[in-house]
């Protein structure tokens, strides 16, 4: 286990000899003592150190003491815990307009995306007469860490956590939240303080609607880790979507104490401020969040918002002025641009972020609308055109809806494990959508619906058209591998 030193804290060695941690942490000046203790304890020096090195140059960065800095080891070989930790590898990102975005976008420590630090790698192994003995390695910055690690040896349990842990990582990178959730509960009863794992497994609980045993595996993290910013920052959000605000609030603030300089912490603690209707407040945190990261997109959407409902017209639409130039594909950002200027009545420039918007997304309904409108006296042809293709959306609309929602009667018939039922029910809303967005996943359903019942001829028929739609579907693979082409 290679152990790094830094004035940020990490997950702890489970394998490290308690009373010699404890000696080490007691240790209050600067990193000369430590090796003077680690020589003591039988450390033999495997390269030597320059007194010329960074490290010791800077004693004050790295000194020890007990208010502000613990020695922690890494979760991994050559990788600090809070790499990323708190990502969750199925793909949700901040854009999204719930609490389930990552806390973690900017990982644990501000710096940690930085090689500026030093680390010094220590690997130890167990001995009969200290209980511990420290090996000196090496010296360098976080970039060069994993080229000069040495593999220890992992004990079993530890190898069977991670496989767990990569195995629910793989299946909610999948989209298949559900299925992620029991290897991720084994591997936090086999590593129960392992950052990584508890994060995960309580992110993904989140997701599957869990939010009781996501809030209590965030309330954990936090006990476990009070000084990680990201910590408190999770809860925050796994509270917001929960609708405790007051509780959110709390925690985003403590997150916000933690680490002043982290964008997403002040971003996400605008939004709870907004959900607060403080939106005076809510509108500087945006504001600072935005000098700490000037091209976060995210930033710049929850501003705009909150600047729409502070009655700021004219700094809304420079927000999105600045956001649709960051991401010139967002139609989204170019509608609500050209729905901020037709409110200031600058029509021309609202015509055209409007036209922009369709060009994205021919079929947006909004900017149909809207544009229909603002072309009603200048252009009274168009402006008819673009109002019946509206009216066709809201049918196309309308046929999805209803498909679906005989899809989610088919699923609840499913449940019951009433073939018969699911299977009209879902020929039904195939019959409906034609090919429309949901006939992938219908005529999947249909398929299994039908092999459960024992026609599976006409369910494998039922899975082929599926696959056609949607090539990439691994669960319409499998159940064609089990039943044979």
């Amino acid at each position: 286990m290679l152990l790094p030193i830094s004035p940020f804290p990490y997950v702890p060695c489970a394998d490290l000899d308690e009373g010699a941690l404890s000696a080490i942490l007691k240790v209050k000046t600067s990193i000369y003592p430590l090796l003077r203790l680690l020589r003591f304890l039988g450390c033999r020096s495997d390269n030597q150190i320059s007194s010329s090195d960074p490290l010791f140059r800077d004693s004050e960065m790295h000194s020890f003491q007990s208010n502000s800095t613990r020695l922690m080891a890494c979760a991994q070989v050559g990788q600090p815990a809070c790499a990323r930790a708190a990502d969750l590898p199925c793909g949700c990102s901040p854009q999204c307009s719930r609490w389930s975005h990552q806390a973690c976008k900017e990982g644990t420590d501000r710096n940690a995306s930085r090689t500026g630090w030093t680390w010094m790698n220590l690997r130890f192994r167990k001995t009969s007469s200290t209980g511990v003995v420290f090996a000196l390695l090496t010296i360098g910055p976080l970039s060069s860490l994993s080229s000069q690690s040495v593999s220890p040896r992992i004990p079993a349990t530890t190898e069977q956590s991670r496989g767990l842990l990569q195995e629910g990582k793989s299946l909610a990178a999948g989209g298949r939240l559900a299925e992620a959730e029991p290897p991720l509960l084994q591997a936090a009863t086999l590593a129960p303080r392992d950052l990584e794992t508890l994060t995960v497994l309580a992110q993904v609980q989140a997701r599957i609607g869990k939010t009781t045993e996501a809030i209590n595996g965030f309330q954990r993290i936090v006990r476990l880790y009070p000084q990680l910013a990201d910590s408190h920052l999770n809860l925050a959000i796994a509270f917001a979507g929960a609708g405790q605000l007051d509780a959110a609030l709390k925690e985003a603030s403590s997150a916000a104490s933690l680490a002043p300089k982290m964008a997403s912490v002040h971003i996400n603690l605008g939004r709870i401020l907004d959900d607060l209707h403080r939106v005076d407040a809510a509108s500087k945190e945006f504001a600072i969040a935005q000098q700490l990261d000037p091209v976060n997109a995210d930033c710049l959407y929850y501003w705009s918002l909150v600047e729409r409902e502070r009655g700021n017209a004219f700094k809304e639409s420079e927000l999105l002025q600045r956001l649709v130039a960051l991401q010139p594909d967002n139609y989204k950002a170019a509608y609500s641009l050209g729905r901020s200027l037709q409110e200031q009545a600058r029509d021309t420039e609202a015509i055209s972020a409007l036209r922009r918007a369709l060009v994205i997304k021919p079929d947006y309904e909004g900017a149909l609308y809207l544009l229909s409108r603002e072309l009603r006296k200048r252009d009274p042809e168009e402006s008819q055109r673009l109002l019946q293709e509206f009216h066709a959306v809201q049918q196309k609309q309308s046929t999805l809806d209803q498909s679906k929602s005989l899809g989610n009667e088919a699923y609840a018939a499913a449940g019951k494990q009433n073939w018969p039922e699911a299977i009209r029910l879902l020929r039904e809303a195939i019959e409906l959508c034609d090919s429309c967005e949901a006939a992938a996943g219908l005529h999947k359903n249909l398929g299994l619906a039908l092999c459960k019942d024992g026609d599976i001829q006409q369910g494998r028929a039922e899975l082929e058209t599926s696959l056609h739609l949607n090539p990439i579907d691994p669960d319409v693979v499998k159940a064609l591998e089990i039943i044979g082409r």
